[in-house]
């Protein structure tokens, strides 16, 4: 992919982490992660990203108070919003009451992930442009 997105993964799954790191890493992307959201949040203070794909049911909080507290400080990187509880809140609710600007079904799979990341991130680089 030209110009290497740059994407912060934060889930406190390590194998679903490794997975998706590896499979996006194939596609091109520059990929760092975080099992934890307090970490990645102070990472974030210092590191720039095109997009954040974003747990949103982690131990230490929600992707609601995460996307909150990085907000809060002025980040508007774009948010890729995924959950493997697709049925605890509608997608749509979660959009309209979040400011994310994506959502993902991890039961969907990997290239259905994939899909989805490359168009954003076109999107993302047009807006750039």
């Amino acid at each position: 992919m030209e110009n290497a997105a740059r994407i912060m993964m934060v889930d406190d799954d390590p194998s679903i982490m490794e997975m998706t790191k590896m499979s996006l890493e194939g596609e091109g992307f520059y990929v760092e992660s975080e099992e934890s959201p307090v970490r990645a949040l102070e990472h974030l203070k210092t590191n720039k990203f095109d997009l954040i794909l974003l747990d949103y049911f982690m131990p230490e909080m929600t992707g609601d108070e995460f996307v909150n507290q990085l907000r809060a400080a002025g980040d508007n990187t774009v948010i890729l919003l995924q959950t493997g509880y697709a049925d605890e809140d509608r997608p749509i609710d979660l959009l309209n009451k979040m400011d994310v600007q994506g959502y993902f079904d991890k039961t969907k799979g990997i290239d259905e992930l994939i899909l989805l990341m490359i168009s954003m991130v076109k999107t993302i680089q047009k807006a750039k442009e």
